[in-house]
């Protein structure tokens, strides 16, 4: 019996204490409240217009991207002059012009490799590798800049400098992070340029390469896959190669002309 009295006591006690602290826990805050009050309203405003700009600055980039996208897939669009050929200066104009208009936004990197290519069908080669200068200097994805190295070694090819094609391609090839179908394309342009060039040893040293390419399951299960198609035209070009001149067969010789028939004599 006593020792129920005591815990009861002793319980009356803690909820007296407990009731105590959070009594003066609440007339601080309120102390708190009333002093501060007006920082306190300030901020509250101020973290709801920062969460309202950052949401209006986060529509506004998603309007202005679909806006761009719009623009550059429009600007990329062939345009055709007299006879319906490609009018080569025009498309370049429209990109350009796109360009110009959106500066920053990502769909500019694709429009810029675009406008690189249509240079190079115009054999403007010095205005290509401008563009690709640019994009060289720019944050791009990793296959964006493989594709690069491997439109800039057919663009040297084009533009008559084999030697530095030759270097770009095997470049190219040695890029280790680079998926296979890629360095399976830049051993077949080496090997290719290199037979042009009567270098047989390299010649067949990257188109060999190319062959020996590894295939995922997913490349052999896809006849279109970039792989087979470069592994095809290498073993191709190395049976070519490799398969002897057959001497020409001598000729035969030429038949006697018909001897010319004399007029009998009368």
């Amino acid at each position: 019996m006593t020792k129920d009295i005591t815990k009861g006591k002793n319980k009356k006690a803690i909820d007296a204490e407990i009731t105590s602290t959070v009594f003066d826990d609440f007339e601080k805050f309120e102390f708190f409240f009333v002093t501060y009050w007006k920082q306190i309203i300030y901020l509250c405003v101020a973290i709801i217009l920062g969460v309202a700009a950052v949401g209006s600055y986060m529509a506004w980039q998603k309007i202005a991207a679909n806006n761009a996208a719009g623009v550059f897939a429009d600007a990329q669009k062939p345009v055709t002059g007299k006879d319906n050929a490609p009018d080569y200066k025009a498309m370049a104009e429209k990109i350009l012009l796109a360009i110009k208009q959106y500066p920053s936004e990502p769909a500019t990197l694709g429009a810029r490799l675009r406008l690189a290519r249509i240079y190079i069908h115009d054999k403007s080669f010095d205005k290509a590798f401008e563009q690709y200068k640019i994009l060289a200097a720019s944050k791009l994805p990793e296959e964006m800049r493989w594709r690069i190295c491997l439109d800039e070694a057919y663009a040297l090819e084009l533009w008559g400098k084999p030697d530095q094609a030759i270097a770009k391609f095997v470049e190219a090839s040695n890029d280790l992070f680079s998926p296979e179908d890629f360095r399976c394309e830049a051993n077949f342009g080496a090997g290719r340029l290199y037979l042009q060039n009567g270098d047989k040893a390299n010649a067949e040293k990257y188109l060999t390469k190319a062959v020996n390419a590894k295939m995922t399951v997913s490349d052999m299960q896809q006849p279109e896959s970039g792989i087979i198609f470069w592994q095809t035209q290498a073993k191709f070009t190395l049976n070519r190669m490799n398969t002897p001149v057959q001497a020409a067969a001598p000729a035969a010789p030429a038949a006697k002309a018909p001897a010319a028939k004399t007029a009998p004599k009368k």
